[in-house]
């Protein structure tokens, strides 16, 4: 592939995403009760969202220690400071490239040529952080299913009623993860990069595979990084409904909201998270305007966050360019 037909497949990636999340916010705010939707935003609770600011913050220290482990097995000696910028970027680029997959690809090669050092190397060192990450998902779709059950998530989903424009979009969804699924098994196929790094991938599992304590320590903050991640939607509800929201009925809600925002079908699973926390909370007793408005909420930290990486790229990047040391 062409470097001038990558480039449109980007573009067009982009558009698209932006394209979903505009189409399904509009549709959703189109069905809300606008009144209700911007008095809950009005009364936001700005401690409450500065927590869910914080803690977005603490997901990604934890995902950069994780990745930091993958990469001192793969010979790189950057501070947890600059791996943490660096994840912070990966971040704003996942949301860009909608998903971690292209976004694993750009932060690879940022960190290698910040650091002057291997790209391929980086690189596996990214794929056994996907790795890790899926042993962490397992995990946490279990505690997923005995939330559900154990929460009264099994009773409200089955009183769950779909009205016909519920039904086409959740249709939709289900096309466009398909599509998502079939784009990015045609990117994995034809990135010349990614074969390259094959060798790397092989080496630094070898060495990672051998120790007991650095893939299980890789599964626990996995894990503990999607919990932290999921108590961002939950902590935004606070910010706009209080602290008398039933938590025991809703505590199910939440991991599903945020499993389903991260198919790469959309930017910052922006419309996607909306419309299924609109749905889901409804079962909890929890009005439609303080779902959509903690969802919105939710989606801002994660912009907020992509702002901060795309700030934290352009500083590294002038350190680069100056001849200066971006590691410290």
């Amino acid at each position: 592939m062409s470097i001038g037909k990558k480039k449109r497949t980007r573009v067009l990636r982009g558009v698209m995403g932006l394209a979903v999340s505009g189409l399904l916010i509009w549709w959703i705010i189109g069905r809300a009760d606008v009144a209700a939707l911007g008095g809950a935003l009005a009364g936001t609770r700005f401690g409450w969202l500065g927590l869910a600011f914080a803690m977005f913050g603490a997901g990604l220290a934890l995902a950069a220690a994780r990745w930091s482990l993958p990469l001192g097995v793969s010979g790189f000696s950057e501070s947890g400071a600059f791996v943490l910028r660096v994840a912070c970027v990966g971040h704003c680029f996942n949301m860009l490239l909608m998903g971690p997959v292209g976004g694993d690809i750009v932060k690879a090669a940022l960190y290698a040529r910040w650091t002057r050092g291997s790209g391929a190397k980086t690189l596996a060192a990214c794929a056994i952080d996907r790795l890790l990450a899926g042993g962490g998902s397992i995990v946490y779709g279990i505690l997923i299913v005995l939330l559900i059950v154990f929460c009264g998530g099994m009773e409200r989903l089955a009183s769950l009623q779909l009205t016909g424009p519920a039904w086409r979009g959740a249709a939709i969804l289900a096309a466009l993860a398909a599509f998502a699924v079939w784009m990015f098994r045609a990117r994995l196929l034809g990135n010349e990069f990614l074969r390259q790094s094959w060798n790397s991938f092989r080496e630094v599992f070898r060495q990672f595979g051998g120790s007991r304590r650095l893939p299980a320590l890789g599964v626990a903050l996995s894990l503990l990084n999607q919990i932290v991640w999921t108590s961002v939607l939950a902590i935004c509800l606070v910010a706009v409904a209080g602290e008398d929201v039933a938590w025991g009925e809703t505590l199910w809600v939440f991991p599903i909201v945020s499993t389903v925002a991260a198919l790469p079908i959309s930017v910052a699973g922006a419309g996607v998270r909306e419309g299924t926390a609109v749905l889901l909370l409804r079962t909890c007793d929890v009005s439609a305007a303080d779902a959509l408005a903690a969802a919105l909420l939710t989606s801002g930290v994660y912009l907020a966050w992509a702002a901060v990486g795309a700030l934290i790229a352009w500083r590294e990047e002038m350190v680069f360019s100056a001849g200066g040391e971006a590691s410290s």
